[in-house]
Formats: structure tokens, C-alpha cells, sequence
């Protein structure tokens, strides 16, 4: 069995956070509050979903010129793992083994999808598959290019779908390339009881696993 999804985060401007949760209120979603991190630099609101997996909705406290240059508190604002990432997006994931449940929102995350250069698929389908440790799946359509895996999750009644694919023009490939060969395109979220899956698009954050 592939480890499943443990959480996803999208960052937001400095003194943005509670528009950010408004507009996931607004579309029915429960959002919990957070605080601030232990580092004093970023806080955040947590949406639980029905199979464990979250989405963490976080904001820098402060930009980096609120910080009085070359103090402590500067230097880690501004070697932050997130200070160069571009905010309003989805900015990362992290893979864990949920064992339990945590149904505070009858909502759970169906799919992301990831996207990369033509010429650099191959190798990051054997990456993904040897992180996930399982092989991925063709493309339905069976077009090249395209790979996906189901991440089963014990906490969940379903799966939850990785999509790798190729850029498919010029405008994905030049955003590809902006962020380091590989990045988060798209967001999918099911509510129970619906055949349908609310997409939301980013095409801004570039993700690197160990």
C-alpha cells in the first residue's frame, strides 16, 4: 500500500489569512483555527477533511522588510523553506501514513496533479514511484506522457489520485521551467455523496521531496 496524502499547504500575503479562509468558507468548507508557528514567523487555519488528510492555509506574520535588516529574526524570514515561494498558491505537500480519522468536514481531497517537462517525465515517474514505493498507472487515454497512482488511505473510504503529466503547450512548459522542472498544478476536493470534484487550479508552486 502507498502512503497517503498527509497534507497540503497554500500560503497567502502577509495580513491575508482571513480573506483566504473566507473564500473557503465561502465555498462550505469548515476552517479551524490555527496560531502561530514556533518560530514566531508564520501562522495558520487548518481544514480537516473526512479521510484525515488537511489543508493548511498559512501566512507570513510580517514581509521581510518589517524585519530590521541582519537581525536574527530577519536572517530566518528571509532563508525561510517558503520565503521564495510565490504567494496565493499551493506551495506544498507532505506524504505520511494517517491511521486515523478526523471527520470535522464531509469533504476529502480526490486528486493532484503535478506537471513537468516532456523530456523530464520519465525520470520523475521513477522518483514519485520509488518515493510511493508502487508503480504507476497509464493514462486512461492512454496518451503519453500522462501516469498516475492511487494512494490508499486506511482513514478513508476511497483513494485519493497523483496524476503526473507532461506540459501540452508553451504557456505550462514556461511555468514549468519557472519553478525548477516539476510543480503543483491542480487541487481536487470531493464532498461525500458527490460524483463530482471541486478543482482548484495554482500552477505556481514547485515541490521537491528527499
Amino acid at each position: 500500500m502507498s502512503s497517503p496524502l498527509d497534507h497540503i499547504i497554500h500560503l497567502t500575503s502577509p495580513g491575508k489569512l482571513q480573506e483566504t479562509v473566507c473564500v473557503f468558507q465561502e465555498h462550505g468548507f469548515e476552517v479551524l483555527p490555527g496560531g502561530k508557528h514556533a518560530d514566531g514567523l508564520t501562522e495558520n487555519a487548518l481544514i480537516v477533511l473526512e479521510d484525515g488528510v488537511y489543508i493548511e492555509l498559512i501566512q507570513f506574520v510580517q514581509p521581510l522588510e518589517q524585519y530590521q535588516e541582519g537581525s536574527p529574526e530577519w536572517e530566518a524570514r528571509r532563508d525561510h523553506w517558503w520565503a521564495s515561494m510565490k504567494e496565493n498558491g499551493w506551495i506544498d505537500y507532505s506524504l505520511g501514513d494517517l491511521t486515523g480519522t478526523a471527520p470535522t468536514n464531509k469533504a476529502r481531497i480526490a486528486a493532484v496533479t503535478l506537471k513537468t517537462t516532456p523530456e523530464n517525465f520519465m525520470r520523475y515517474r521513477s522518483e514519485l514511484s520509488t518515493v510511493l514505493g508502487t508503480s504507476a498507472e497509464p493514462s486512461e487515454d492512454g496518451r503519453p506522457g500522462a501516469a498516475f497512482w492511487k494512494l490508499s488511505s486506511p482513514a478513508s473510504a476511497g483513494s485519493i489520485e497523483l496524476y503526473l503529466q507532461s506540459a501540452e503547450n508553451t504557456e505550462e512548459t514556461d511555468w514549468i521551467n519557472s519553478v525548477a522542472g516539476i510543480g503543483l498544478w491542480e487541487v481536487a476536493v470531493r464532498r461525500t455523496g458527490s460524483n463530482n470534484a471541486q478543482q482548484f487550479p495554482s500552477n505556481i508552486a514547485q515541490l521537491k521531496w528527499d
